[in-house]
């Protein structure tokens, strides 16, 4: 699995499958099950470059090199993780957060990142977070043509703070 693009990158942005269903709780689909959903809505395939099952499985979606369809605005230097399940109903398991944690310091370091991210972690977003620092860009210079956001993935049960630390700790900041 690749982790560097030639792209240029600039942030890492955090999802969920928001899949939940009353019967049967918290869905882990693959990437081929979003790949299926994402055509289904007419888009020429998933969108998230990487799928972390709810074992801590990591799958590869579209192309590194190819620009996401994430997060609206802003897919062309992103990195688009999703991590199954839904952040409502259910925080990612253990599995999901070491897998996560491994891929994304892989990200961050191969894509030049890691000194970037050292200094300022918020180079990964939950993807509610990209709303809010669109719209305070977007205040800070006028522009407000950005809706608030109204988003909570990758859900409410999801501590980005704490994710972004775990990240850290992958990269070896306890040196």
């Amino acid at each position: 699995m690749r982790f560097r693009t030639t792209r240029k990158v600039t942030h890492i942005v955090i999802h969920t499958s928001a899949s939940f269903n009353e019967s049967r709780g918290v869905l882990d689909p693959s990437a081929a099950d979003i790949d299926r959903m994402h055509r289904a809505r007419g888009w020429n395939g998933i969108g998230y470059h990487f799928v972390i099952r709810r074992d801590g499985r990591v799958e590869a979606g579209r192309s590194i090199d190819k620009s996401g369809a994430h997060v609206e605005g802003f897919n062309r230097t992103t990195i688009g993780v999703c991590f199954s399940g839904h952040g409502d109903h259910a925080d990612f398991t253990a599995e999901q957060k070491r897998a996560g944690y491994k891929l994304v310091a892989n990200l961050v370091r191969e894509n030049g990142l890691e000194e970037e991210y050292r200094a300022n972690p918020m180079r990964v977003l939950g993807h509610a977070e990209v709303g809010k620092f669109r719209r305070a860009l977007a205040i800070m210079t006028g522009v407000l043509d950005i809706p608030d956001p109204r988003k909570s993935c990758p859900g409410r049960k999801v501590d980005m703070r704490a994710f972004r630390i775990g990240v850290l700790v992958c990269l070896g900041a306890e040196d």
